[in-house]
């Protein structure tokens, strides 16, 4: 993995130099928190390996990093991807005739075909 992550990184270096162009700057913590406006949030998901260190057994997990106007950073664990997709493919299922209720009503309302998502 090491390897192929260096090859990306020289093949982008060469990209941008043949292309006379600067590589893309990362802001800084700082600097994001000074951009947001109050009452706003910038938020941004992680997914990584979690190693269960008695068992070894890997499993993927899903993080969120939240920095808000009002400065504050937090992380926020969010649970097994497993787990996540399969909560939010309950969810759907169980929404799905909601879904399917309010596009019959608003094709009826506005006359055009409405397609449930």
């Amino acid at each position: 993995m090491e390897a192929l992550t260096d090859e990306w990184e020289r093949l982008e270096a060469e990209i941008l130099r043949r292309a006379k162009l600067e590589a893309p700057r990362r802001a800084t913590l700082a600097e994001l928190r000074k951009a947001l406006p109050p009452k706003s949030a910038l938020i941004d998901f992680v997914e990584y390996t979690r190693t269960d260190a008695a068992t070894f057994v890997e499993q993927r997990c899903l993080a969120a990093f939240i920095i808000s106007g009002d400065k504050t950073f937090r992380r926020i664990e969010l649970g097994p991807v497993v787990e996540l997709t399969n909560a939010y493919h309950s969810w759907r299922a169980a929404a799905e005739p909601y879904s399917n209720a309010l596009a019959a009503a608003e094709q009826k309302r506005s006359g055009r075909k409405i397609e449930p998502r």
